[in-house]
């Protein structure tokens, strides 16, 4: 069956024959909402199994009470036939094309930019295409995040969508979707914003902040902190900087971190920034990244 007609089925309420096979090339999303809209039509409650044994086990139960849509993910060995099968209504998934199998398949390809842009273009009929473009571009085209950030989005009236995506824009309600900069991080650390690090931690490969310039800075950070937090008598004209500078660090990052903890992260900075000079720490831009990191949230 053809992705078209088994849509066009789903959108007319038609009845399907189970089982089903889905074969997916890399778009689990696309599949979930289809398996979501199927069990909807026929008042039947998902459910995943991890063997068809267990789904036999079930239905011929006694306290079986609801009627169930069944998931199952296909071996690599699994051989199963239309006939096995008929009693069940059940949706094989698999990652590969089993063109041997009798039993009717749906292909869903990887979705491409273009249908990922039109998708959250049909969510949010008030942005334009550049702010579509903007939006799917940022969020690095992943679909579930898409998904989440239009649930935010279409509940505002159509006319008012590209002022609430600019306003939340500008309160940075996306900074976790645009590009990450040295000066984003840096901020982060010295807020100590522990969810963003660790997400970067997590994402540590895909990170484009250059490491050595991220020890100079936090270096010279963290020492102004010190200065500002651990002297009371500490003032803008002794640390040479602006009177804003220092109210905005005096006010908005001191007391972030411990006496303590500031003095440790500063010694380490300077124990890095020293052999990194010196040649006797060779690492890896990410290496450097997650080394350092990882010891601020450890």
């Amino acid at each position: 069956m053809e992705l078209r007609e088994l849509k066009n089925k789903i959108l007319a309420q038609e009845a399907l024959s189970f089982p089903l096979l889905f074969i997916n090339y890399d778009n689990d999303y696309l599949i979930k909402s289809y398996i979501k809209k199927i069990a909807e039509n026929n008042s039947l409650t998902i459910k995943e199994i991890e063997s068809i044994k267990e789904m036999v086990d079930i239905e011929s139960g006694m306290f079986k009470e609801v009627e169930y849509l069944y998931i199952y993910k296909l071996n690599k060995d699994d051989n199963l036939s239309k006939e096995q099968l008929k009693d069940y209504k059940i949706i094989l998934i698999g990652d590969t094309d089993r063109k041997d199998s009798d039993i009717d398949r749906v292909v869903f390809n990887k979705l491409e930019n273009w249908q990922i842009e039109a998708y959250v273009q049909a969510l949010l009929p008030g942005l334009d295409n550049r702010e579509v473009s903007w939006l799917c571009k940022n969020a690095k085209y992943d679909i579930w995040r898409l998904d989440n950030e239009a649930s935010k989005l279409n509940i505002f009236d159509k006319k008012d969508q590209s002022t609430i995506l600019l306003a939340i824009n500008d309160d940075n309600g996306y900074v976790d979707l645009n590009e990450l900069t040295i000066f984003n991080l840096s901020n982060a650390i010295m807020n100590k914003d522990m969810l963003s690090i660790k997400k970067v931690v997590e994402d540590i490969d895909n990170i484009d902040v250059e490491g050595t310039g991220l020890v100079t800075i936090l270096l010279k950070n963290f020492l102004n902190i010190i200065n500002i937090q651990t002297n009371s008598k500490a003032t803008a004209q002794s640390l040479n900087m602006s009177e804003k500078q220092f109210r905005y660090l005096q006010y908005n990052q001191c007391n972030r971190y411990s006496n303590e903890e500031l003095f440790n992260i500063y010694n380490f900075l300077t124990d890095i920034d020293y052999k990194l000079k010196s040649g006797l720490l060779e690492m890896t831009n990410n290496q450097l990244n997650y080394y350092v990191l990882s010891h601020i949230i450890k």
